[in-house]
């Protein structure tokens, strides 16, 4: 499910949800995880997951299992996301642009040892790279010790 127009992204899950009950259905919504879940879907397909999976999984369970959670932890867990969301798409849909900030993030925690994007991205400027730093420590993402790893 992708559509960006709320009204009618919830429209649409309600009525495959009636007419077609046994399918899957599943976000798209990087952007907007957490509200795109809301309705009930069975799962995401998304990059941003593998930016910061230690936020989305745990998340992705409370709001997969609402009866065995409160509304208070899914809107802590959502909180967390926003901030690095809104670091990475600032509130727009995936563009390249979110994709250098995506990349400029895993750097930034130490999972990538380059943010470097081929053309025709550009790279990000230092205002940019600070948003995407802001970003990780608002919703407490640490770096990542990757040495393990290493040969």
């Amino acid at each position: 499910m992708g559509t960006r127009v709320t009204s009618i992204y919830e429209h649409d899950v309600r009525l495959l949800r009636q007419e077609c009950p046994d399918i899957s259905l599943i976000t798209c919504h990087d952007e907007t995880l957490c509200v795109s879940w809301f309705p009930g879907m069975d799962g995401a397909l998304i990059g941003f997951a593998g930016c910061v999976p230690e936020i989305i999984c745990p998340a992705r369970e409370v709001f997969a299992n609402p009866d065995k959670h409160t509304l208070k932890e899914a809107q802590d867990w959502s909180d967390r996301i926003y901030h690095i969301s809104q670091a990475i798409y600032g509130g727009g849909q995936p563009s390249g642009e979110a994709h250098a900030r995506l990349k400029e993030a895993l750097k930034q925690r130490g999972i990538f040892k380059s943010a470097l994007m081929r053309k025709p991205v550009l790279p990000l400027n230092d205002e940019e790279k600070a948003w995407v730093a802001l970003g990780l420590e608002r919703s407490q993402l640490p770096e990542v010790d990757m040495t393990q790893f290493e040969d």
